[in-house]
Parts: C-alpha cells; sequence; structure tokens
C-alpha cells in the first residue's frame, strides 16, 4: 500500500502506522459508503422498507433479506425496526430474516471489504448474509407455525392506542421535502448520524488490527492451532459474544488472515461478528421469543462457518488484494497523496463524531445531577439503545404538529417534548411508528 508516512521504528510508532495504514486503505470507499447510505436513508423511507417486510409468507422472508443487504445498521440499531415490524403485522420468519441479513452488510461495510479482502470475499459475504436470512426466516416460519403473541393481542391496550398503523399526514406536519433537502438530510445522516454511530468501533477495530498486524508473529496461527478448520471454529468462538459492527470488523478480519487464518475464516468472523453478541441477543430473545432466537444463533453459527469451509474449497487460491499488504512508505506520488488526504478527512469526521457524543454524554451527566427531571411534557420510551435511536425518536416527535422541540436522554429513556396543541396519543403514535414503546401511556409534566 502507498503511504505518505515515513518509516518508524518504536513500538507504539509502529502500532499506529500499521493501524493509519488500514485507516488508510478503507477511507475513500467508507467515505463513499457514508454517501451511498445517507442517499439510501434519504429517498427510501423507512415506511417502504417496512411496507415490503410487513406481511407474512416466503415472498417477506425474501424481501427482508434483500431488504437488509444494504441497509447500514448495527445489531443494535435493527432492534427498533425490528419491534416496528412485528407491530405492523410482520411475520417472526420475515424479521428474523432481516435481523441476520442486515448487521452482516451495509454499503459502507460491502465497500470497505472490497478494499481489505478483495471483490471474492465481498461478493461471498453478500451472498452469505442473504442466503443465511432466506434460511433463518424460513426455518423460523416452520417452527413458529400457528404460534400467537399474547403481546400483540395487547400492545393497542397497553399503550394507550387505538390501532398499531403508523404515524400518518394526520399526525405530522406537511414533510414534501424537495430533492435539495433530501439530499442534504441525506448528508447529514450518511456524514453525521452514521459515522457517531460506528465511531468508536471503527477506532477500535483499526487499532486491534494494527496491533496483530504490528505484533503477532506471521506463523502464530499456524504453528498455534494446525487446522485450517480449527482455526475457523475458534475465530467463531470469539466472534459470537463479540461485539463488534460490521465495518469495524473488516480491518481485524483481515490482519488475522495475514497472521495466518485461513480467507474462509475471515467470513466467518465477518458474519458471525456483526450479526452476533450478548447484548442483542437478550434484546431479541424478548421481542421475539426464544425459540426464533435459537434459530438465528443456530443458522448464523452454522452458515458462517459452512460459508467459510466452501470458500476455501471454491475459491482455494484467494488472497488478499496486493495494496493491503504492500507496506510503501514514503512514496509521495498522487495515488499516495490522494489516499492520504481522504484518510485525514474521514479521520476529521471520526474524531469530530467522537467528541459530539462525548459531549452529549457529559451533558446527560451534568442534567442529572440534583436529581432534576428534564423540563416539559416527560414519557419514557423503550427500546433506544445508541445515537441513531434516539435522533429517530426525536424526529419523529418533531414531525407532529404542534411540537416546538424535543430532547432525549438516551441513558434514562425519558424523552421531554415541548409545544402548544398537541396531541399525547399522536406522540405516542409517532414514537411507535418507529419501532419503539412508550412504557406508560400517561405523560406528565416534570417537578
Amino acid at each position: 500500500m502507498q503511504s505518505v508516512l515515513p518509516v518508524l521504528s518504536s513500538w507504539p510508532a509502529k502500532w499506529i502506522t500499521e493501524s493509519w495504514l488500514m485507516f488508510e486503505l478503507m477511507a475513500p470507499y467508507l467515505l463513499l459508503g457514508f454517501f451511498l447510505a445517507g442517499m439510501l436513508r434519504a429517498f427510501i423511507p423507512d415506511g417502504v422498507v417496512a411496507k415490503y417486510l410487513g406481511g407474512k409468507g416466503p415472498a417477506s422472508v425474501l424481501n427482508g433479506s434483500l431488504v437488509g443487504v444494504p441497509l447500514p445498521l448495527c445489531s443494535c440499531g435493527v432492534i427498533p425496526f425490528a419491534d416496528l415490524l412485528k407491530r405492523q403485522g410482520a411475520s417472526k420468519g420475515a424479521i428474523t430474516s432481516f435481523l441476520i441479513s442486515t448487521p452482516q452488510t451495509g454499503v459502507d461495510s460491502i465497500l470497505a471489504t472490497y478494499a481489505m479482502l478483495g471483490l471474492p470475499i465481498a461478493l461471498w459475504k453478500v451472498i452469505t448474509a442473504l442466503v443465511s436470512g432466506m434460511v433463518g426466516g424460513l426455518i423460523t416460519s416452520l417452527v413458529t407455525r400457528g404460534e400467537t403473541d399474547s403481546r400483540d393481542q395487547n400492545a393497542d391496550e397497553s399503550h394507550g392506542v387505538q390501532d398499531n398503523k403508523p404515524c400518518t399526514d394526520d399526525c405530522t406536519v406537511e414533510q414534501k421535502d424537495g430533492i435539495q433537502d433530501k439530499i442534504k438530510g441525506g448528508l447529514s445522516y450518511g456524514f453525521g448520524m452514521l459515522i457517531e454511530e460506528i465511531a468508536f468501533w471503527l477506532v477500535v477495530g483499526t487499532l486491534a488490527a494494527g496491533a496483530i498486524s504490528a505484533f503477532v508473529p506471521d506463523d502464530m496461527l499456524v504453528s498455534v492451532i494446525h487446522s485450517p478448520f480449527l482455526r475457523m471454529l475458534s475465530v467463531l468462538v470469539v466472534a459470537i459474544p463479540l461485539y463488534v459492527c460490521a465495518t469495524g470488523s473488516i480491518p481485524v478480519a483481515a490482519a488475522l488472515v495475514m497472521k495466518g487464518l485461513p480467507m474462509g475464516g475471515a467470513i466467518v468472523f465477518l458474519i458471525a461478528g456483526p450479526a452476533t453478541n450478548i447484548a442483542t441477543i437478550s434484546v431479541f430473545t424478548k421481542v421475539l421469543g426464544k425459540k426464533t432466537v435459537l434459530v438465528y444463533l443456530a443458522v448464523i453459527t452454522l452458515l458462517s462457518l459452512l460459508a467459510g469451509v466452501l470458500f476455501d474449497l471454491v475459491l482455494p487460491g484467494a488472497t488478499i488484494p496486493a495494496q493491503a499488504v504492500v507496506r510503501g512508505h514514503g512514496i509521495r506520488g498522487a495515488e499516495g497523496w490522494t489516499g492520504f488526504a481522504l484518510a485525514i478527512v474521514l479521520a476529521v469526521l471520526v474524531g469530530r463524531a467522537l467528541v459530539v457524543k462525548a459531549v452529549k454524554k457529559i451533558d446527560r451527566k451534568s442534567a442529572g445531577k440534583g436529581g432534576r427531571d428534564m423540563p416539559g411534557l416527560i414519557m419514557v420510551v423503550e427500546g433506544m439503545t445508541c445515537r441513531h435511536c434516539s435522533m429517530t425518536v426525536e424526529n419523529a416527535l418533531k414531525a407532529v404538529h404542534g411540537v416546538d422541540s424535543v430532547k432525549v436522554d438516551l441513558d434514562s429513556g425519558k424523552v421531554a417534548v415541548q409545544g402548544l396543541g398537541y396531541s399525547p396519543d399522536l406522540l405516542i403514535r409517532a414514537v411507535e411508528s418507529k419501532g419503539y414503546k412508550v412504557v406508560s401511556p400517561r405523560l406528565g409534566m416534570s417537578s
């Protein structure tokens, strides 16, 4: 890989250099991916996605995988969407298909995978995500056939809403944005909120990959674990409980391959890592039930291993692209400077995202001192797990007629609404249309 960085020898410098080289390689593809993700968000509303998944039968299972593959949502970001689909009548098969396919991929991670691991693995990853989602959805449909969920029957009464219909034009301000507004909103999402979601884990993944590349001997995995299949299995054992987003898993997988992990082992890590972790498994159990989650885990475990084994059998000569492993320090050609400049741009965006998240966290802690509640009309929203969740709830409430301002406390789940002339029922419906739950239908003024 060409880089404008000089050769550095001390161990901290070597670690940072190796990490930067991987970051520099991913930067152009991640920036393009964030742009495309923002445009998807802007021009394909959530309601359109829910329409094609909000049904029953094999077609909805297929749609769950097809829709999930390009969406840039992590394993926590799909939770509220899964609950929304459930409320709109989607089968557990369709929801499971969506839950399996979505976290594994996304336009940003697909492009970054192509950059660091090559086109064959990028395509194999997409195919595996699509197939595993469909298989998981179909199996779930079979094992849960005839089941009814009493929580669905009583959902309206428990939340004080008369129906499960999403918030429509009668409860929102006019939202006929022009093309320029959509593009602006898409750029704000792609280069703002989306980067905020993955910034921490992208940094962690890149630094972990840099450490592996810099300090782990090239033959360590081969000398310790002789069987390629056992190497895949060991990666799977680590990947299932680990939380790592689809993008953050890519540099780690690339570094492990450089140290002796089979290329098929990279597939195992890229599939099982983003799709599973202890925290989201517990939430999935609450939303869909134990039987569905067991299918979910079994499908990811078996198909990730199968995909890895098949990849090595079908493409035994596949290797990491040369630019991902060649250390071309000190080259100041146009390509080197271009890559370096784009990496700087991405680093600035990631740094800004980390600062924004840190400041907001400090503000929340400061606001919570002294036991003071947030000012305004308060409701408690369940299901918010990340910055993306809080922004989704905030935007949904701001669209309700009469709402002037909304403040979301992600830690406590409290949402403060200020305005004049809005209906509490419409507030609840706006929140639930995005897949979140209002714990209590009563809204009350804080003291």
